[in-house]
């Protein structure tokens, strides 16, 4: 399946500032020009001259999480599916476009949101806004391409099959997240990517892909009369009504301990702890990023690889991470572990983790 790096929102002006230029404190603290065009699409610019390129992220609160039960898959195939053919081009001559220019065009879709992202030298920048609204305003999902992108994510599911990592970090976000859609496959399973129609594909694009649901992000070397006269020329003439959702509450905390052993025959074991982590919006998300940080999401300077990897020697790898989304995400450690290292949880499967002891954060 096709993929494109999806920066989403304010973490894209900070990566991308930091891609662009030589960032100084005092332009790492600079604020994007915020505005609203008439028909509801939020844009933020973040001007950097140092070089001649452009990149811009259009975000759309449409992730998977709005995928109806048995379309799993459905936001993805439907942004793959943008850059697959025009009213005026075909899945061709869309790629021919920019990379004749020496530029990036690609769209992929998460749990929260569905994103396009274009990459252009300044001077290209007009074929550039052309593709990018042509993609987003016209694009008509042929059903050769639904098939074939349809077998290529069926083949990313076989293959994903046989990585341990994968196959627990699924079946722990359906323990953790029960019915809530953060339980369910982004890319979908094999029964609903069987099932999805053009007609869905459709469907999903005309509820979610709308104006007044998107936010532009621009960095790069524009500026912002530059960037209106862009955006009065390819977006202004684009209209829709405001999306509605359906009603969606955070996934219910767990009842109690579960435990879950999927055999496999490999000589070493994939082992994922957690449970409900926080929202995005949680007052608490930078504080609990530095301490997951430190705790095992630092890699060779976290606590959990030092202690339990090089002094204990009971995992190849051992991490942590917080996914913190619009809705709260979980909070797991995850490790790949030698036989005997995996003995005491086996031994125990009710308690916690040896590497749960008081101290690291003391």
């Amino acid at each position: 399946m096709r993929k494109s790096p999806l920066l989403l929102l304010y973490p894209a002006f900070l990566a991308l500032t930091l891609l662009l230029a030589p960032v100084r404190v005092a332009d790492a603290l600079q604020k994007p020009e915020r505005f609203v065009l008439d028909n509801g699409m939020v844009i933020l610019l973040m001007e950097r001259h140092a070089l001649p390129m452009v990149m811009v992220n259009l975000s759309f609160r449409a992730g998977s999480v709005w995928s109806p039960p048995g379309q799993e898959g459905v936001a993805e195939l439907t942004a793959t599916l943008l850059t697959a053919g025009t009213k005026t081009r075909s899945v061709k001559e869309i790629p021919q476009a920019i990379e004749f220019v020496g530029g990036a065009l690609g769209a992929s879709a998460g749990h929260d949101m569905l994103g396009v992202s274009l990459k252009v030298l300044k001077k290209d920048i007009e074929l550039g806004f052309d593709l990018l609204s042509d993609v987003i305003k016209h694009p008509t999902f042929p059903p050769k391409e639904l098939e074939r992108e349809r077998q290529e994510f069926l083949a990313e599911l076989a293959r994903q099959e046989e990585e341990p990592m994968t196959v627990a970090s699924k079946t722990f976000s359906r323990l953790v997240f029960g019915p809530h859609p953060y339980g369910r496959p982004s890319d979908g399973t094999k029964e609903s990517l069987s099932q999805i129609t053009r007609e869905q594909v459709l469907q999903f694009y005309k509820a979610y892909l709308r104006p007044q649901n998107a936010v532009m992000v621009v960095v790069g070397d524009i500026t912002l009369q530059e960037l209106q006269d862009l955006l009065d020329k390819y977006f202004s003439d684009w209209r829709a009504g405001k999306p509605e959702y359906p009603a969606l509450t955070p996934a219910p905390p767990l009842k109690k301990r579960e435990v879950k052993v999927i055999p496999k025959s490999i000589t070493q074991s994939t082992v994922i702890w957690g449970h409900l982590g926080i929202s995005r919006s949680n007052p608490d998300f930078y504080a609990l990023s530095v301490a997951n940080y430190i705790l095992g999401g630092g890699g060779f300077a976290s606590r959990l690889l030092t202690q339990i990897r090089d002094n204990m020697g009971l995992a190849y790898s051992v991490r942590s991470a917080f996914y913190a989304n619009t809705y709260p995400g979980s909070f797991r450690v995850s490790a790949d572990e030698k036989r005997v290292g995996l003995q005491s949880s086996r031994n125990n499967p009710g308690r916690n983790p040896p590497f749960s002891k008081r101290g690291y954060f003391q």
